[in-house]
């Protein structure tokens, strides 16, 4: 899959995560935003394609707990919130 758009907060722009990315897909729209909110209004185009990266700021914990279903007894796990959407096309998301 190639990637045809690239979203950049303003605030990680000059990062080397987003300066590596963009040396390796140097043919890639790239549009700079001011917040990822300005994006994720719905029916926002191409928030959630599978050809749309979009670099924005972690706003919440990286690491947490597991919030578990209610009333269960705690896995124990600890969750990653990495990123939002998925680059994969499983059929049952």
């Amino acid at each position: 899959m190639k990637i045809k758009k690239v979203f950049v907060e303003r605030s990680v722009k000059n990062t080397a995560v987003v300066g590596n990315f963009l040396a390796g897909h140097p043919r890639c729209a790239v549009k700079i935003i001011n917040d990822v909110s300005e994006i994720k209004k719905p029916k926002a185009v191409g928030f959630f394609a599978k050809d749309t990266v979009i670099f924005a700021k972690q706003k919440s914990r990286f690491l947490m707990h597991c919030p578990c279903s209610p009333g269960q007894v705690s896995c124990g796990y600890y969750v990653v919130d990495w990123g939002t959407g998925c680059p994969y096309r499983c059929s049952y998301c």
